[in-house]
C-alpha cells in the first residue's frame, strides 16, 4: 500500500555569472565528506534550463530553447523527455507530485498558475485572475500560490476536483451535501506580503514581512496563521516535510540554515557556516542547499545534511554554478552552469543501484511488508509472537518498532510514521511509531476489534466494528482527532491517499469499490457482476482485484481520464494483491503455477515479471521506484526488495533492444558511456579494440582469481597504445598516457592479444564479431571448443575462429543466461562483420550472468 511522501523544491532567482570554466572536482574548504552515488545530466540544451523540480521518477524545469520559457519534463524510468507546456508566452516556476506538474504562465499577459495532468494529458488553468499569481506549489489535490489581487502578495490555494460519480448512479441514504468540486482558499490575505509558499501534507507555509522584515509563518488549517519563526534579521525562502520546516536565516550577518520541528517544538541550526547557504529544501531526513563556501567563495554548489545522521555531505562542487537545488527521494535535482554558456539541469542519484536484494534472512518469519522512501516495515515472528520492525536503507540497520508481548500485525508506513494492529489490550487497537521523534502513540484504543490501518500524510484509517458493524473510522494527526466516515457500516481494506479513502462496500451484491472524498463525500466507482477485494489508490486511480471473469483478475478506475473499469490484467491464473505508485501496477500472479511478483507500466502499456523465483511470492506493496513483497523461497517468509532502473543514457532508451544489457555493465562500472553531457552510451558505434580491452578488463576483474586490473610493465608494447612519463592515465590527460594504455598491456600480459603485427595494437581499429569471440572466451578463461557440428553456416571447421565461436555459442559451457550469443540468424554468426557497442554489452552480461533490470 504505498504511498508517496514529497517536497516541492522552491525555485529562486539567480544571477549569472560572466565566464566561468569548467574544471574537476577539486579539494574542499570545510572537507565534508562527500555522498556516495552518481551524477548524471538531465537536460544540456540547446538554450537555458531553470528551475528544476523533482518527484518519484520525473524531472521537470522551465526550459527557453524555443525563444521564450516553457515546460519541460524528463520520465527518468523511459528515458523520453517531453515538452509539457510550449504556449505563447513564458511558463516558469514548475513543480510536480505525482501525475501533477503546476507553473505560474504568463500568456495572459499576467501571471496565472496551469496545470498539466499526465494521466489524462490534460492542460488546466487553475487561476487566471486578472493580476499576478507567481511561485506554484503542489501537494496531492492542493496548489498554493502567491496572489497579489489584492494589491500586495498573499497566498491562495486551490483544492483540485475531486472523483467524479460513477457512470452508473448508486443511490444511499447517507450521501451528504458537499461543496461544488474545483474550489479556490484564501490561505493568508494580511495586509504585509506573503510569498515562497511550499505545502505538505496539511501544513502550508511561507516567508512572511507583517513584523517589519521576512518572517516563517505556517498554517495547517486548524490554527490559521502561526509564526514558525520571527528571529532578527530576515527568515526567508522555507520549505516543509512532514513535521519538519527548513528557511535561510540571516540573524548571525550572513544566510545560514534553520530548522523547526513542530513534533517537537524545537529549532534547530541546520547549517552556520561563515559562507552564506541558501535555497533549501527538505525530503524526509535530507535537507539540501546551496552553499558558497567550498570553491573559496568563487562559485555556488550544492550541499546536503541527513538529519538521520547528523552527517553533512557536498553533492555537486564544479566550477561555475550549481543552484536552486530540488529533492525528493534519493534524487537531487539543480541548475548548473559549469559549461559557462547556459543553465543546464542535472542530478544526483544517492542511491544509483538496481535490482533484487534480500532484506531479511532469518529462520522466522518476517511478513506483510510495507514501504516508504527508504524505509521498509514489516511483521516479525523472531520472538515467538509478532512484532514490528523495520529496514532503513540508506544506512542499512534494521530496528524493533514494537516487540510488545501481545500481537502486532499488518504495518503500513508513510514518511517517518509507521501504524499498526496492536494486540496488547486483548482487542486489536491501532497504533503509531513515528521515526524522526522515536515515539510511540496509541491511536484509538477504544475497546472493540480494530483492522487493516493504512497511513497517507496526517490522516490514519481502519475498520472498526465498535458499532456492531464494520465502519471506518479516521484520525488526523494534525487536529488530534478522530472521526467516523459516513458510511453504510459494511466496509472492509480501507485505504487512504490524500483526502480520498477507499473501501470494499458491502451494501449491494456482489460488494463494490467505494470513495470517501472530503470535499464530496462518497460514491461508488466499480459496480457491476463480481467481486471486488483489496482496493490501493493513488491521486486519481484505484485499483482492484475483480472476481468478474470467474477468477481474480486486476482491473483500475482512472476517476478523470475515463470513469470505466480498465482491466490491467486478466490471464486465465489468478491476480491478486494489487498495488499502484505513479504509473506503476504491481500484483501477485500464479500464471506459473505459484505466486510471482508481476507489474504493469502505464506509460509504456508494458507488463514485466518483477521475480519469478522458486516457492511464493506475495503481497507486493511499491513506493517510487521500490518493490518489496514477502517471499518463501527458502522455506520460511523472507522480505525481498527489487528496485528498479532508470534510464542512464539518452540513446538507449527503455524501449531500445540492448537497454537491459547497456544497464546490466553499467551498473558494474564498465562503461560510462561516450558522452557524459549529454549522457550517451553509442549503441550503433563500433567497438575499437582500444575499447574492446577496456570493456573486457572491467568486466572480467575480479580479484583475487582474475587480475585484469591497469596494468604497467614501465615501457609500452605497442607503438599506437604509448606511456607517457607516469604511466597513468589522468582525465584530463597531463604525461601522454593513452587512455586504453594499462588495458591493453593487462591484455598482451595474459596472452589474450598480440596485437596486429609491426608493433601495432590497432587501437582505433574496429573489431569484428569473430576477433571478439576470441578476446571473450580467453578472458573468461575458456577454450576452442572443436564441436564436429558447426553451429553456423558462415563459420566452418576451416575458419580461424571456429573454435572460439563454437564455444561463445555452446549453452553448456555458461550460466543462466545462456551462451553470449546466438548469431545474427539462427544459422549464421558474421564472422567479419564488425561488433557494435550495443552487442558487446549483450555479450557481456550474458557472459558474466548479471542480473538484469525489471523492463
Amino acid at each position: 500500500m504505498k504511498r508517496v511522501w514529497t517536497q516541492l523544491g522552491l525555485r529562486c532567482t539567480l544571477h549569472l555569472i560572466s565566464s566561468l570554466m569548467l574544471v574537476t572536482l577539486v579539494a574542499l574548504v570545510a572537507s565534508p565528506a562527500e555522498a556516495a552515488g552518481k551524477e548524471r545530466a538531465i537536460c544540456v540544451g540547446p538554450g537555458a534550463q531553470q528551475w528544476p523540480a523533482v518527484h518519484g521518477g520525473r524531472v521537470v524545469w522551465a526550459d527557453n530553447r524555443n525563444g521564450n520559457w516553457d515546460i519541460y519534463m524528463k520520465d527518468l524510468f523511459t528515458g523520453l523527455e517531453v515538452p509539457m507546456c510550449t504556449a505563447v508566452g513564458d511558463q516558469n516556476a514548475p513543480a510536480i507530485f505525482g501525475d501533477r506538474i503546476v507553473w505560474q504562465d504568463n500568456r495572459n499577459g499576467n501571471g496565472d498558475i496551469y496545470m498539466y495532468d499526465l494521466a489524462t494529458a490534460t492542460e488546466w488553468s487553475i487561476c487566471v485572475e486578472p493580476h499576478t499569481q507567481a511561485d506554484p506549489a503542489i501537494f496531492g489535490d492542493w496548489i498554493v500560490w502567491v496572489d497579489n489581487r489584492n494589491g500586495n502578495d498573499d497566498i491562495y490555494a486551490f483544492y483540485l476536483q475531486p472523483l467524479p460519480p460513477a457512470p452508473a448512479p448508486l443511490s444511499s441514504s447517507r450521501l451528504g451535501s458537499v461543496p461544488a468540486s474545483g474550489t479556490e482558499f484564501p490561505i493568508c490575505t494580511h495586509a504585509a506580503s506573503q510569498q515562497r509558499p511550499a505545502i505538505w501534507d496539511n501544513f502550508i507555509v511561507w516567508m512572511d514581512n507583517r513584523n517589519g522584515n521576512w518572517d516563517i509563518y505556517r498554517t495547517d488549517w486548524s490554527t490559521g496563521d502561526v509564526p514558525v519563526c520571527a528571529a532578527a534579521g530576515d527568515q526567508m525562502f522555507p520549505d516543509v516535510s512532514a513535521n519538519r520546516f527548513v528557511w535561510q536565516d540571516n540573524r548571525n550577518g550572513n544566510w545560514d540554515l534553520y530548522m523547526y520541528d513542530v513534533a517537537t517544538g524545537i529549532e534547530s541550526p541546520i547549517c552556520t557556516e561563515a559562507a552564506n547557504q541558501q535555497y533549501p529544501a527538505i525530503w524526509g531526513d535530507r535537507i539540501v542547499w546551496q552553499d558558497d563556501r567550498y570553491l573559496g567563495g568563487t562559485g555556488i554548489d550544492i550541499g546536503m545534511h541527513d538529519l538521520a545522521t547528523q552527517d553533512e555531505s557536498p553533492i555537486c562542487v564544479v566550477a561555475g554554478d550549481q543552484s536552486a537545488p530540488s529533492i525528493c527521494d534519493d534524487r537531487i535535482v539543480w541548475q548548473d552552469y559549469r559549461s559557462g554558456t547556459t543553465w543546464d539541469i542535472y542530478m544526483y542519484d544517492l542511491d544509483p543501484s538496481w535490482g533484487e536484494r534480500q532484506i531479511t534472512s532469518l529462520p522466522s518469519g518476517q511478513s506483510s511488508p510495507d514501504i516508504s522512501g527508504r524505509r521498509i516495515v514489516w511483521q516479525d515472528d523472531r520472538n515467538g509472537n509478532d512484532d514490528i520492525y523495520m529496514y532503513d536503507l540508506a544506512s542499512a540497520t534494521e530496528s524493533p518498532i514494537c516487540t510488545q508481548a501481545a500481537l502486532q500485525w499488518y504495518p503500513a508506513i508513510w514518511g517517518d510514521r509507521i501504524v499498526w494492529q496492536d494486540y496488547r489490550n486483548g482487542v486489536g487497537d491501532i497504533y503509531m511509531y513515528d521515526v524522526a521523534a522515536a515515539t510511540e502513540s496509541p491511536i484509538s484504543t477504544y475497546p472493540a476489534p480494530k483492522y487493516n490501518p493504512d497511513i497517507w500524510g496526517s490522516g490514519i484509517v481502519w475498520r472498526d466494528v465498535r458499532n456492531l458493524n464494520n465502519d471506518i473510522y479516521r484520525y488526523n494527526l494534525a487536529t488530534g482527532t478522530e472521526s467516523l466516515l459516513p458510511t453504510e457500516g459494511m466496509c472492509m481494506w480501507p485505504t487512504i491517499w490524500g483526502d480520498r479513502i477507499v473501501w470494499v462496500d458491502g451494501r449491494y451484491a456482489p460488494p463494490v469499490i467505494y470513495v470517501y472524498e472530503f470535499v464530496t463525500g462518497e460514491r461508488g466507482i466499480a459496480t457491476g457482476a463480481g467481486e471486488r477485494r483489496l482496493p490501493e489508490i493513488f491521486c486519481d486511480r484505484v485499483v482492484w482485484q475483480d472476481k468478474r471473469n470467474g477468477n481474480d483478475d486486476i482491473y483500475m478506475y482512472d476517476a478523470v481520464n475515463s470513469y470505466i473499469d480498465t482491466p490491467i490484467c486478466t490471464q486465465a491464473a489468478s491476480q491478486q494483491s494489487p498495488v499502484i505508485w505513479g504509473d506503476h501496477i504491481v500484483w501477485q500472479d500464479n500464471r506459473n503455477g505459484n505466486w510471482d511478483i508481476y507489474m504493469y507500466d502505464l506509460t509504456t502499456g508494458t507488463e514485466s515479471a518483477v521475480c519469478k523465483a522458486t516457492g511464493n511470492q506475495t503481497v507486493p506493496a511499491i513506493d517510487g521506484d521500490r518493490i518489496v513483497w514477502q517471499d518463501n523461497r527458502n522455506g520460511n517468509p523472507d522480505i525481498y526488495m527489487q528496485k528498479l532502473a532508470t534510464v542512464s543514457f539518452d540513446d538507449v532508451l527503455r524501449a531500445h533492444p540492448f537497454w537491459q544489457h547497456v544497464e546490466a555493465i553499467c551498473a558494474h562500472d564498465v562503461t560510462s558511456g561516450t558522452s557524459s553531457a549529454p549522457p550517451l552510451y553509442g549503441p550503433t558505434s563500433n567497438v575499437t579494440r582500444g575499447q574492446m580491452a577496456s570493456f573486457i578488463c572491467k568486466a572480467f576483474h575480479n580479484p583475487p582469481t582474475a587480475d585484469f586490473s591497469w596494468y604497467d610493465p614501465g615501457a609500452p608494447t605497442f607503438t599506437d597504445v604509448p606511456r607517457g612519463s607516469n604511466g597513468i592515465y589522468d582525465d584530463p590527460e597531463t604525461d601522454g598516457t593513452h587512455i586504453f594504455y594499462g588495458y591493453v598491456e593487462r591484455l598482451y600480459q595474459k596472452g589474450i592479444t598480440g596485437g596486429i603485427g609491426g608493433g601495432l595494437y590497432g587501437v582505433t581499429g574496429s573489431i569484428t564479431r569473430g576477433q571478439m569471440a576470441v578476446f571473450m572466451c580467453k578472458a573468461a578463461g575458456k577454450t576452442p571448443l572443436n564441436s564436429p557440428t558447426p553451429h553456423f553456416t558462415d563459420v566452418l571447421q576451416t575458419h580461424p575462429f571456429y573454435g572460439w565461436i563454437e564455444r561463445l555459442a555452446d549453452a553448456g559451457s555458461w550460466g543462466a543466461y545462456g551462451p553470449p550469443t546466438a548469431g545474427t540468424s539462427p544459422t549464421t554468426f558474421s564472422p567479419a562483420a564488425t561488433c557494435t557497442r550495443g552487442h558487446m554489452a549483450a555479450f557481456i552480461q550474458r557472459a558474466k550472468e548479471w542480473e538484469l533490470p525489471v523492463k
